[in-house]
């Protein structure tokens, strides 16, 4: 969400730290248009096949930023 809304975000992994940066800062999106964006993937990603409790497990961690 960080990075579609303010255009640069850093993901650290348990051995890595990476620097994302969005290519055009025109891109940029109002909070309510990232997550409008984010519910409409996550709806993707459910099989219409597969009952939703049966979907894959995914962990999201959701932090405050800094600062």
């Amino acid at each position: 969400m960080q990075l579609l809304t303010k255009g640069k975000v850093r993901v650290d992994f348990s051995k890595v730290a990476e620097r994302l940066e969005l290519m055009r800062s025109d891109d940029c999106m109002t909070p309510t248009q990232a997550m409008a964006l984010y519910e409409n993937y996550v709806s993707s990603m459910r099989s219409k096949d597969e009952p939703a409790e049966k979907g894959k497990t995914v962990r999201i961690v959701v932090q405050k930023p800094r600062g």
